[in-house]
């Protein structure tokens, strides 16, 4: 009797150690399947990523993410340079002005460094050394036209820019005859330079020679001496023009 129990005991224990390991089977089995299916989402685009895009400052800002997110900032039109409109003609034939009697070689010379220049900057309009040298072959030619047209849209370019203002305000005074856009052109170089003494010496100049007024000469030197007081140009010129 006690033999047939010991032995219906350990039958079951073998019952529950069997049913045990099944559902310790079965149970590592969900969780393996569970973890596959997850992963298996994830790879097709299924995993729930949440994304927002705002524009801040000038600048996208995208943010993703599941619970942790990343911020990228990307600015917004991203390798496009805005070119001021319209882009002059780079086209434009270089018209000489017969009174310069130029020679041919000296012609031939203008015309290949134009056609050079212009060809730049149909490579990249917002080569602004360029534009200046287009202007001051085109000033040489006698295209004055030209010129103004070239320096013109460095002002646009880089409205900061003294060099296209004064070579305007020259360019205005003594070819183009326009004297009130020589005098805004030189007043905002100086604006925009007030430490280059050479815009004050020909804005004076202009104001001697062409306005014939002493009195805007005088002033203007003044204005340059107190930015620039002891400047040996300005001096000069005040010493041999203003007595």
């Amino acid at each position: 009797m006690v033999a047939w129990l010991t032995m219906e005991i350990s039958k079951t224990n073998k019952i529950i150690i069997i049913f045990g390991f099944i559902i310790i089977v079965v149970v590592l089995g969900f969780l393996l399947y569970k973890k596959t299916k997850t992963l298996t989402n994830a790879s097709d685009g299924v995993l729930n990523v949440s994304t927002t895009t705002t524009t801040q400052n000038g600048l996208q800002i995208s943010s993703e993410g599941t619970g942790d997110y990343k911020i990228e900032q990307v600015p917004v039109n991203e390798g496009r340079e805005v070119l001021p409109q319209p882009v002059p003609d780079l086209n434009r034939k270089l018209v000489f002005l017969s009174s310069l009697n130029l020679t041919q070689e000296a012609k031939d010379i203008i015309t290949s460094k134009v056609k050079d220049l212009q060809s730049q900057l149909k490579k990249d309009a917002t080569f602004v050394t360029g534009w200046i040298d287009l202007g001051i072959y085109q000033k040489m030619a006698g295209d004055y036209d030209g010129a103004a047209i070239s320096w013109t849209y460095v002002t646009k370019l880089v409205p900061s820019d003294y060099i296209s203002f004064g070579n305007l305000g020259d360019l205005y005074a003594y070819y183009l005859k326009n004297n009130a856009l020589s005098e805004t052109s030189y007043k905002k170089a100086i604006s925009n330079a007030p430490k280059q003494a050479y815009l004050y010496i020909q804005l004076a100049g202009v104001y001697k020679d062409v306005f014939k007024d002493m009195d805007k000469a005088r002033a203007i030197i003044d204005q340059g001496l107190k930015n620039l007081p002891d400047d040996k140009g300005l001096l000069e010129w005040k010493t041999n023009n203003l007595k």
